[in-house]
């Protein structure tokens, strides 16, 4: 908010502490009646200081109170080296009290050798009045090199290091010998120089750290990178490329790491359909039971059952595997199907067969659907005789509903000839549908369902931007239905607007249908944007477009010579601008932002941005100075 907390280290005097600090562009602070120069001015912190921030129009303030805490907590007086190493040459340092020794290859040149190293929290590391970080800062070994380590408490240790040549001859080996990962904890596949790994489904590919050995000596680079086994990250989202240099550095080889996910395995195990061939049943599947009734007279000591289960799965029975139309089992008592998904979980099903009696019936003509409905969301239909009428969801897609249902014990529903299944089947009700069931003795009933999905009533513009104009600040008011836009000095106010609406909605300016991106008009008056509901009810924005006042600078964006080449390209761009600062802004065509960065001078006037990531097709490049802005239009093709 307007509270600002900062803690500094035990034994600070607050009395005259000089703050840095950013505001907003054209904005002034003050203290009192002092202005602030950050990094300048010094102020008592002893209490709480407030800071009055007046923006570049002279009227708006905004008062920050800025506490200053100073910690309890004593400083460190740690100031131990606990690791110490080259990269190029590959070497390790002993540390034995404050005396590290280190061996390098023969033939290695001291003079300028880069060291990395651990050193105590909070502690830094010197070498004469050269502060040193770890992996950049080169020195020269031909005589022992003292190191400084000054702890947060300012007490010091010295550290000698004494670097020592081998008199033996480098090792010429280029190869890696192992490869793998520690997170998942997989071993990688080396044939010659190509390396494959599989890792499970789910592993972030992008950020893994591999574990590695090489010939001896050897050092492994990747886009020019040293890499540590098990210490550095790379992205594995496409091959990638390891050079392995020998220790001598006459030999060079490349290998090529594959990464591949595990796909992942799928757990449906459903018993989908299951009947017999002869003689000629259709099985109802109810739950976990399955009922099938067959012929006065048939031998049930032999049946082979044709059946479809959940894609990938595998049905048993017992330990046997089942094949459609092939496998035999004996039905004289419950059966016990398991369908095994392809993550190895299980489902049981009980097949439960019914001999008719000697007068070709079971007993029963029941042949009644009990309820019947929409699964997802679950909603129940209503039973009229033999008619079932069903409200859906608004938005729903009544082309594929899944249903559920109950029906008679022992029946069968089917719709054109094929069976029902509850929990499982999907019907398009676009039109009122048939569906029979038929009882156990063979005898038929047909219900009617219709299903009828209501409108919707949504009729708001949910986002609203200009294609030609992606820094525009844009306000939408619900309540008074008006959409304002600000747009920098300058702008023509012909315009495409970019917008979105309720879903199922549709808008119309003066009864012609707008399309979002499509249409490019004039907003010098305000313009009426009619929305419709999928339900046809309407509700009426009003879009006002307020040009900005011109700012300072503008004549200095007006007249900048601005160059970005090549366009069209593959992605990659560079823009070369007589401006030395400013602010570039890449949009694609709904105003998404995609790439932005603070350009500072460099000497070259030039800056370089890479939007391939998004793919193909047009962007727009904004560049910011001093309020106003230049915009170009960018096409990207791969």
């Amino acid at each position: 908010g307007t509270n600002i907390a900062l803690t500094v280290p035990n034994g600070t005097n607050v009395t005259a502490l000089l703050a840095t600090f950013t505001n907003s562009i054209g904005s002034t602070v003050k203290v009192g009646s002092i202005a602030q120069v950050s990094g300048t001015t010094a102020n008592n912190f002893t209490s709480p200081v407030s800071y009055v921030v007046t923006a570049e129009d002279g009227v708006t303030t905004k008062t920050y109170t800025v506490t200053v805490t100073v910690s309890s907590t004593n400083l460190s007086s740690a100031k131990d080296i606990t690791a110490f190493s080259f990269v190029s040459p590959s070497a390790s340092g002993i540390i034995t009290g404050t005396n590290i020794a280190i061996t390098v290859p023969n033939g290695t040149n001291v003079t300028s050798l880069v060291a990395t190293f651990s050193n105590s929290a909070l502690s830094t590391v010197k070498v004469g009045s050269t502060l040193q970080a770890s992996g950049s800062t080169a020195n020269n070994f031909t005589s022992p090199v003292s190191y400084v380590v000054t702890a947060e408490d300012g007490t010091t240790q010295t550290y000698t290091v004494t670097v020592t040549v081998s008199s033996t001859n480098q090792n010429t080996g280029a190869d890696l010998l192992t490869f793998g990962f520690t997170n998942p904890n997989v071993t990688g596949v080396i044939s010659g120089t190509n390396i494959t790994v599989t890792v499970p489904y789910g592993t972030n590919i992008k950020s893994l750290v591999s574990t590695f050995t090489t010939s001896t000596g050897a050092v492994v680079k990747v886009s020019n990178i040293v890499q540590l086994s098990g210490g550095s990250v790379v992205d594995y989202s496409a091959p990638v490329s390891f050079v392995v240099t020998s220790q001598d550095g006459k030999t060079v080889k490349t290998y090529i790491v594959n990464v591949t996910i595990t796909p992942l395995l799928s757990s449906a195990k459903d018993l989908l359909t299951i009947g017999f061939a002869s003689p000629s049943t259709v099985g109802t599947i109810t739950g976990n039971t399955v009922g099938l009734t067959v012929p006065f007279g048939t031998n049930v000591a032999a049946l082979i059952a044709n059946f479809t289960s959940s894609p990938n799965s595998i049905v048993r029975v017992g330990s046997t595997i089942q094949i459609s139309g092939t496998t035999a089992n004996n039905f004289t008592t419950s059966v016990l199907y398991t369908v095994v998904a392809q993550d190895g979980s299980t489902k049981d099903y009980t097949v439960v067969v019914t001999v008719s009696s000697q007068n070709g019936g079971t007993g029963t003509s029941a042949k009644e659907i009990l309820s019947f409905g929409l699964l997802n969301p679950y909603i129940n239909g209503a039973i009229s005789g033999n008619t079932i009428t069903i409200t859906g969801q608004a938005g729903s897609d009544i082309s594929k509903q899944q249903i559920y249902f109950s029906i008679s014990p022992g029946a069968t529903l089917t719709l054109n000839g094929v069976v029902l299944t509850t929990n499982v089947s999907i019907i398009n009700f676009s039109n009122p549908v048939t569906v029979t069931v038929t009882a156990t003795d063979g005898t038929k009933k047909d219900y009617i369902i219709t299903v009828s999905i209501p409108k919707k009533n949504g009729k708001l513009i949910t986002f609203f931007k200009f294609l030609e104009v992606p820094s525009a600040t844009t306000t939408i008011d619900d309540v008074k239905k008006i959409i304002t836009v600000h747009v920098p000095y300058g702008t023509s106010l012909n315009l495409t607007a970019v917008f979105g609406v309720s879903t199922g909605a549709t808008v119309t300016i003066g009864g012609i249908i707008q399309a979002s991106g499509a249409s490019q008009i004039s907003y010098a008056t305000d313009v009426n944007y009619v929305v419709t509901a999928e339900d046809g009810t309407k509700t009426t924005y009003t879009i006002k477009v307020i040009v900005d006042p011109k700012t300072a600078g503008i004549e200095e964006v007006d007249n900048a010579l601005v160059r970005i080449y090549p366009n069209p390209s593959n992605g990659a761009f560079t823009c070369e601008s007589s401006i030395e600062a400013y602010d570039l802004l890449i949009t694609d065509i709904l105003g998404n932002t995609v790439y932005s960065s603070r350009v500072e001078p460099n000497g070259t006037g030039a800056h370089t941005f890479d939007v391939s990531d998004f793919g193909s097709g047009v962007y727009f490049a904004t560049l910011q100075f001093e309020g106003t802005s230049k915009m170009f239009k960018l096409e990207v093709i791969k």
